[in-house]
């Protein structure tokens, strides 16, 4: 459903707002661009701040209340209804706005159209400011989105490496476990059965199995500290 234009002044004095206080997004600023715009052509002139809302809901039912303003005022029901969709139903305020509208309305059209000397001028100067903003704009998205896409390809090489790394560290897992295993056996063969090894041998096959341990300590500390380490 399409937003009234109640809705829209609503919104315009809201990025308004948060325009003073703070800066706005890229979004929001490409929004208020296209609101002042749109609400200039409709003849809420953007830059009345003061009762935006109460002119746009007259817009919003500009039908209803000319038909109060033929009326004299006079129609209980329509003035009933007025009243219903919060418009104040007093018959000089309406005719001043319904007035207003139409002649920022003119006014809009003729700018838009190209009118002489400075008006023509002026709407050159505002066509060519607005078309630098909205440029800076899109090529604020686009460099977003880029870089946007960048960090998504970055993110998804960077899960792929970890699922790899945890795939060989998971079988390294199992092989030091099975590792362990016959080294337990043949360190216990080792000690039953002295007559069949010297004590050289022994201590030589201790040391090379303690360097191996020491070895994969080392490994897998680097491994822990940096991803790409391992893969």
């Amino acid at each position: 459903m399409a937003m009234s234009y109640f809705d829209k002044a609503a919104r315009f004095l809201d990025l308004s707002d948060k325009k003073e206080s703070s800066n706005l997004s890229r979004a929001e600023a490409k929004e208020i661009f296209h609101l002042r715009r749109e609400l200039r052509a409709r003849g809420l002139n953007p830059d009345q701040l003061e009762d935006l809302p109460e002119r746009a809901l007259v817009l919003d039912h500009k039908k209803a209340v000319e038909a109060f303003l033929n009326s004299d005022g006079k129609s209980r029901s329509l003035k009933k209804k007025l009243q219903g969709l919060g418009i104040d139903a007093s018959v000089r305020k309406l005719s001043e706005i319904i007035s207003g509208l139409k002649l920022a309305t003119k006014e809009a059209d003729k700018l838009k159209r190209g009118g002489h000397g400075k008006a023509k001028a002026s709407k050159v100067l505002a066509d060519r400011h607005e078309a630098a903003i909205a440029e800076e704009v899109a090529a604020d998205d686009t460099a977003m989105a880029v870089a946007t896409e960048k960090a998504q390809a970055a993110m998804s090489t960077l899960e792929e490496q970890m699922k790899q790394a945890q795939g060989q560290i998971e079988d390294l897992i199992l092989d030091m476990r099975d590792g362990c295993k016959k080294l337990g056996a043949l360190l216990k063969a080792c000690d039953t059965t002295s007559s069949y090894a010297t004590e050289s041998s022994t201590q030589e096959m201790r040391n090379c199995i303690n360097d191996k341990l020491s070895a994969f300590e080392t490994w897998l500390e680097h491994a822990c500290v940096d991803p790409g380490f391992y893969v």
